[in-house]
C-alpha cells in the first residue's frame, strides 16, 4: 500500500525525472499509475543518487543512461513507463 500523498509523489517523479533525465508522466494521471512509474524507476533512481559526476557523465556518452537493473531488462516496462519514454508514439495510437 502506498502511504505517499499525490503531491509527495509528483516531487518525487519530479526528482527522478530530473536525476535520470527522463519525461515526468502528467500529474493528472489515473490513480496508482504515478506509483507505478515511481515503483519502475526506483533502483535506476536510487543507483544514480550514489554515482560521481564523472561516472554518470561516462555512462551517459556511453548510451548506458539511465541506469537499468536485471529485472528491468528482463521484463517489459509498464505501459505508463513506455508511454512516457515515448510520448510522441502514443499520440498516433490513442
Amino acid at each position: 500500500m502506498n502511504d505517499r500523498s499525490l503531491s509527495t509523489d509528483l516531487e518525487l517523479a519530479s526528482s527522478i525525472g530530473t536525476l535520470l533525465g527522463i519525461t515526468v508522466p502528467p500529474a493528472d494521471l489515473p490513480p496508482g499509475e504515478l506509483t507505478v512509474w515511481i515503483a519502475y524507476w526506483m533502483p535506476s533512481y536510487e543507483a544514480a543518487l550514489v554515482l560521481k559526476t564523472e561516472k554518470i557523465a561516462y555512462l551517459k556518452a556511453g548510451g548506458w543512461w539511465p541506469p537499468r537493473t536485471a529485472a528491468m531488462l528482463e521484463n517489459l516496462a509498464p505501459e505508463i513507463v513506455r508511454r512516457t519514454l515515448r510520448p510522441g508514439l502514443w499520440t498516433f495510437v490513442d
